[in-house]
This record gives structure tokens, sequence and C-alpha cells, in this order.
């Protein structure tokens, strides 16, 4: 009987040993950030404690020293310098622990960029690595506050994001052209007074022709007689075209007014200044 209590009290002890065959705690090496600039080594000193505190407050992790060599130091310690498994392998088994975790700070331009690989030899894949990165003035401490995240992604306590929302970007619609039609009637009244004036001018040409004229003979009265006609004629073409002419301008400047669209508003340049302007037309010489 009392062999039998003291075989359970012995089977007890085992079982509530933090060594025995309950415990679930799996040692873990912190290995130094592998700096790509002397500059944040101060920083990635930082980086270093706020990552021990984390992984140290996991209850079924048993985080062993820090080691004085980073993961390069190390895999030249071992003589494996390759990228892979077989490599991190042997920096376990030269530290005795089963999980490695080597942390590596990077610049990228005015950005930080946080890397954090986890080996774990007697899983597959034996690689898991978390990236952050950060920007702006606050870069240091917004890195920072991620690492706890990044260290629960790293054992299993979250479910790392599986999907990263796309942003659509909204594009404007295609800005809205004034219809061509009003400036072409615009233009055809204008070429119409400039008609106009230049016929106007050929009258009056003819009317001093028909001034100056001699009329001694019957012949000289007959010629002088189709110079008026004519410089009346020529008068009488030069006033249609002038009124045609503004009158399509004031149909074509009516119909520009009313078909311009809302958003666009046309720009004069005046010498080397730009002013924003409204349609406005003046006729005559005042502004």
């Amino acid at each position: 009987m009392v062999t039998t209590l003291v075989a359970c009290w012995a089977l007890l002890a085992v079982v509530a040993s933090p060594d025995g065959p309950g415990a679930q705690r799996v040692p873990t090496a912190i290995l130094l950030p592998t700096l790509g600039d002397p500059d944040l080594a101060g920083f990635g000193g930082a980086v270093e404690r706020v990552l021990r505190q984390q992984i140290d407050a996991i209850p079924e992790v048993d985080s062993s020293a820090t080691p004085s060599l980073d993961l390069e130091g190390l895999q030249l310690a071992v003589g494996c310098v390759a990228d892979n498994d077989d490599c991190l392998r042997s920096v376990a088994a030269q530290l005795k622990v089963e999980v490695v975790v080597a942390a590596q700070l990077d610049r990228a331009g005015d950005d930080l960029v946080l890397s954090v690989l986890q080996f774990r030899g007697d899983r597959t894949p034996a690689r898991r690595q978390v990236v952050r990165r950060t920007s702006g003035s606050s870069r240091e401490s917004q890195l920072l506050t991620e690492i706890p995240g990044i260290v629960d992604e790293l054992y299993d306590r979250v479910a790392p994001p599986t999907y990263q929302p796309q942003v659509v970007a909204q594009t404007s619609p295609p800005p809205a052209e004034a219809p061509w039609w009003p400036w072409a009637v615009l233009g055809g009244g204008g070429a119409l007074v400039v008609s106009g004036l230049v016929l106007g001018a050929v009258a009056s040409g003819t009317e001093s022709d028909f001034g100056a004229a001699p009329t001694d003979s019957e012949a000289q009265v007959d010629q002088t007689l189709d110079l008026k006609d004519r410089a009346e004629g020529q008068a009488t073409g030069a006033n249609v075209l002038l009124v045609a002419g503004l009158v399509v301008a004031a149909v074509g400047g009516a119909a520009l007014y009313w078909t311009w669209p809302a958003e666009v508003t046309p720009t004069v340049a005046v010498g080397s200044e730009q002013t924003q302007v409204g349609l406005h037309f003046v006729w005559g010489g005042g502004p």
C-alpha cells in the first residue's frame, strides 16, 4: 500500500514538473537584428528588446539567453553560410534550441523595413517570415508598435492576413469639351464682316474714281455713270456683308454661350499674365 502511494506521488511530480511529459514549452533563440546601416544600430537594439519582451510573455515559450553573435556570425561559426534550412538547422543545433528567431532591420529610401524570420525544424515549411514597413516622421515608433502583431503571427496566436483589400482608384470622368460648331458659325460671321469691310474699301475707291472722271464727251459721261452704278452696287454689297456678318457672328456667340460646359473656363493670355474669364463679347471700342 505504501509502495503504491509513493509511486503515485512520483508520477504526479513528473507530470507537474516543467520539464516533464506534460510540458509544451519550446526553447527559442533570439538573434540580434542584422543591420544594413550602422546608423540603425541603436534602434536595432530597441527592436531586439521589444521582440524579446513579447516572446518571453508567451506562456508556452521558454526563451533561452540571447547569443552574442547575430545570424551571420552564427552561420560562420558552424561553417554554413548558405541561406537554406540545413544551415539554419545547424545553427539551431549549435544553440541547442528548437526554434530560431532572427530579425533584420533595413532602410528602403526613407522607410524602415523590419523582417523577422522564425525557423522551426520540426514543421513543414520550416520557415515563417513576417515583414513590416513604416514611413513618415514617426516610423520608428510605428515599427515598435507592430512587433506584438509580428510575434502573434510567428507563434500562431492570430491568423496571418490572407487578403489585402485592393484600393480601386476612382477615375474622374473625361473633361468636358466645348462644341466646335459655334466657333465655326462665329468664324463665318467674322469672315463676312471682313469681306464687307474689304468691299466697302473697294466701293470707296470706285466712288473716288467716279468723282474724278471727266465728262467732256458723251462716251466719258457713259463711263462716269457706269462708275457711279458700280460704286453704289459695291457699297450696297459691303453693307449687306457687314450686316449679315454681324448677325451670323451674334448667332455664333449666343450658341457658344449656351453650349459652353459649365465646368470649362476659358483662359485668355494677355502678355505674360493669364486671367480666368467667362465668355464675354464686346462690340465697339469700349471695354
